[in-house]
Formats: structure tokens, C-alpha cells, sequence
């Protein structure tokens, strides 16, 4: 082999070598990436599940209201009955739009979840997969 040769090679190892490195370090982003949206995941399906909870609490609500409302007697028991219901409605309009929120937040985060899978088999691949990075970790 001349020297040109040699140097050639030389080069190469260290290109091969700073490539290595630079997709195993893609690929830990990329595994603390996809453990963030998990967790975030995790979290908007927690408040997915409140949002809906309290939205089916006050439509109980109403609908006991409404009933109450049916056997009131006084006009004043009425009156009071129909504030508690525009109260309840009110309630139940944010707890709604809560529960919209959660949902695409949820959405968002399975997006998020599911590009972050796809980078790390992308980043995988590059590595010749789970033998390629075992190698690349034992020869570090």
C-alpha cells in the first residue's frame, strides 16, 4: 500500500468514525425525544380523561336540574332553579371547550410520539440497526 493509500484509509477511519458518533448521538436524541412525548402523552391522555369526567359530572348536573326544575311548585324554587341552570351551563360550556383542548393536545402529542418512533428507526438504519450499535458502543 503506498503512503497516499495509507492516509487515504487513515481518513477515512476518522470519517467513518466522526459519522458513527454523530448518528449514535442522533439516535440518543432522538430515544430522549421519544421519552418527552410519551410523557407528554401521558399527560394530555391524564387530561383528556378529568376533562371528560367533569363534562359528564355536569351534564348529570343539568339533567337533574332540569328534572327539579319539571317538580319545582313556587315560581321563586323556578327562579332559583334556572340560575343554578345557567350557572351549570355555563360550567359545562368551559368544561367542554376543556375537553376539546385535552383532545387535540392528545392528538398532538401521539403526532409527536409517532415521528419521534420514526426517527429512531431512521437513525437505527444509518447504524446497521441494533448490531451495528452495539458494535459502534463496544468499540468506543
Amino acid at each position: 500500500m503506498t503512503g497516499v493509500g495509507a492516509l487515504a484509509a487513515v481518513y477515512a477511519g476518522k470519517y467513518i468514525t466522526s459519522l458513527a458518533n454523530a448518528t449514535k448521538k442522533s439516535a440518543e436524541k432522538v430515544i430522549n425525544d421519544i421519552k418527552l412525548a410519551q410523557a407528554e402523552k401521558a399527560a394530555a391522555q391524564a387530561a383528556l380523561q378529568q376533562a371528560q369526567a367533569e363534562v359528564a359530572h355536569l351534564r348529570a348536573v343539568q339533567q337533574s336540574l332540569a328534572a327539579q326544575l319539571k317538580l319545582a311548585q313556587t315560581e321563586t324554587t323556578r327562579n332559583a332553579i334556572r340560575k343554578q341552570l345557567k350557572a351549570n351551563t355555563e360550567a359545562l360550556t368551559a368544561a367542554t371547550n376543556q375537553q376539546t383542548a385535552a383532545q387535540a393536545r392528545l392528538d398532538v402529542a401521539m403526532k409527536a410520539t409517532s415521528f419521534a418512533a420514526t426517527g429512531l428507526r431512521s437513525a437505527m438504519a444509518l447504524l446497521g440497526g441494533p448490531a451495528g450499535i452495539l458494535l459502534l458502543s463496544a468499540g468506543r
